[in-house]
């Protein structure tokens, strides 16, 4: 059970710090009065994206006005002359989809590429002299991910001790502190 709330905290405070991340982002904008033109192009194109995927019904239905009021929205984002729009990105992993891919993918929706290429996780060590190596962090987290996808979706009892529990949340609470930097 502790490794199935883990697994969910991970995945929600992922979403919380990316969404902050949007949230200070927005009010820089804001506060310095700069319209949205000077925003990242991955940003706007990505905002547009998920507009866009949200009222496809209106746009499959034919629903002029709601179409209209979407596309002025989509302009007045890329233009320079509009006030700024804020940034309203979902920052939610999809429904049944969790791993490694899903985490690149929510990062890669607020432009910041390869996660996991630019955090290193090092086994602890008692000497000073001793080398380190590094710990696919990676692998764990899609480890970890899969023991809770085999107790939930398959019903089976996972042969896990607190010392792996801790391990996990090691490596959890390590690349959740460590995202905040990028």
């Amino acid at each position: 059970m502790a490794l199935i709330l883990l697994t969910i905290k991970f995945e929600f405070l992922i979403e919380e710090i990316l969404s902050d991340y949007i949230d200070e982002i927005n009010n820089l904008f804001k506060q310095n009065s700069i319209n949205s033109f000077y925003m990242p192009n991955e940003l706007k194109h990505q905002y547009c994206l998920d507009l866009l995927n949200e009222n496809i019904d209106n746009i499959k239905n034919k629903k002029v006005e709601k179409m209209q009021n979407i596309y002025k929205q989509v302009i007045n984002f890329w233009s320079n002359t509009g006030e700024f729009s804020p940034l309203d990105l979902k920052i939610k992993f999809n429904y049944g989809k969790h791993g490694s891919k899903e985490i690149i993918k929510i990062f890669n929706k607020v432009c910041i590429q390869n996660i996991f290429d630019n955090i290193k996780y090092y086994e602890n060590s008692d000497s000073l002299l001793e080398e380190r190596s590094e710990i696919d962090i990676k692998g764990k987290l899609d480890s970890m991910i899969s023991i809770r996808n085999n107790v939930i979706h398959e019903d089976t009892n996972p042969n896990i001790t607190p010392e792996q529990i801790s391990e996990y949340k090691e490596i959890v609470v390590y690349f959740l502190n460590e995202s905040k930097n990028y």
